[in-house]
């Protein structure tokens, strides 16, 4: 019921009052909810900070001594693929092989370890080096170690090598690692079998979990490595915790007696094995030529392209060149290799034509064409 003006005049001082007081008590309600939400922003901060804190000295406490630790290793920093100054296979050859070892590092079923085995001059070292820039292109290159004579032929660095490089790269790898080493700090000196226990297996079943994607790791040429029993040793502890090991290897070597009998002697289901001078001759020839051709084009254009420029036949390299070097070269890349940097060095046509008078007589044994070659490039 409307009230009357006059009582309406009455009590609007009332009214007045009874507003400002609702305006006063709603002031008072924000900032006191004001007030709240910036207490519980800095309380939130103050936890964040604090947990931020915690992660640090957390983080602090299981990698700060990372690298006294990993230095411990005595790993050799030129031991890997980027310390290696040797090409890689050319573009377009060995590619049924590559794609196989492709399919091979894909595959998490079949056996963990791939030997390829070969004699001198076969192209092992490339064929590493392919490997390594493929895996990594893929992301799954764990580390490498390319052993030489005389610097880099001492196998128990290999190990302790491989794991200072795979844990610079991988963290659940390396914390693993760092809580071994802490425990066992001079781990780098023991024997291969500890290193594969202590080094690989234990911190990379830690690190690694069923289906994660599994990283590989390259040894090339562990022939070169002067104890050929702890070469013995090593495959010996290596290959029968393969299955228990959540990572592969890809080695190569020679097909020495110490490293070829023990593929032959432990089962086969632990191991690929390709030995490259078992490849049919023709595969073998057809990338060799290859190479030949794309090299000696690449040496005629590069003369040509000096002051003054060098004269060449009109038809250089002829088919008959490209076919001579490459049956000289039977299965060995490496007397391609030597035959054209030296044709390359200086007067590549009368280099070719010198290489032409060689003796070569198709049976002979395989290295005799590399030891005229050798003969030639000395004289």
């Amino acid at each position: 019921m409307k009230r009357p003006t006059i009582t309406r005049i009455i009590a609007a001082p009332k009214d007045i009052e009874d507003v400002q007081e609702s305006f006063e008590k709603l002031a008072a309600w924000v900032e006191r909810f004001q007030l709240e939400c910036s207490l519980n922003v800095e309380h939130k901060v103050e936890d964040l900070t604090t947990e931020s804190t915690h992660c640090q000295l957390t983080t602090r406490r299981l990698t700060g001594d990372m690298p006294g630790l990993l230095a411990k290793l005595r790993h050799i920093p030129d031991a890997g693929i980027d310390g290696q100054s040797g090409h890689a296979c050319m573009e377009n050859t060995r590619v049924e092989l590559l794609n196989d070892i492709d399919i091979w590092n894909g595959d998490a079923d079949v056996a963990r370890i791939f030997w390829l085995g070969g004699m001198a001059g076969t192209g092992k070292s490339a064929i590493a080096r392919s490997v390594c820039y493929r895996l990594r292109q893929n992301k799954s290159l764990g580390a490498s170690f390319f052993c030489s004579r005389g610097t880099r032929d001492d196998v128990k660095r290999i190990i302790p090598t491989l794991a200072e490089s795979l844990a610079r790269q991988n963290v659940a790898y390396r914390l693993a690692l760092l809580d071994i080493l802490r425990d066992e700090p001079d781990i780098g000196h023991y024997t291969v079998q500890l290193q594969v226990e202590q080094l690989l297996e234990k911190p990379l079943r830690d690190a690694f979990v069923e289906g994660q994607p599994m990283l590989t790791l390259v040894v090339d040429a562990l022939d070169e490595c002067l104890d050929t029993k702890a070469v013995k040793s090593l495959l010996s502890a290596l290959v029968p915790r393969s299955r228990g090991i959540p990572i592969k290897f890809f080695l190569t070597s020679r097909p020495e007696p110490h490293i070829q009998s023990h593929f032959k002697s432990t089962q086969r289901d632990l191991h690929n094995t390709l030995r490259l001078h078992d490849i049919e001759q023709n595969i073998v020839e057809a990338d060799i030529r290859f190479y030949c051709t794309r090299r000696l084009e690449e040496i005629r254009a590069s003369y040509e392209d000096r002051e003054p420029p060098y004269e060449f036949p009109p038809e250089w390299p002829s088919r008959e060149d490209i076919k001579m070097v490459t049956k000289r070269a039977g299965k060995l890349f490496i007397y391609a290799f030597t035959a054209l940097n030296y044709i390359e060095e200086k007067r590549p046509v009368e280099r070719l034509l010198g290489m032409m008078e060689l003796d070569f007589a198709p049976g002979q044994p395989l290295t005799e064409p590399l030891d005229e070659m050798y003969s030639l490039v000395l004289t």
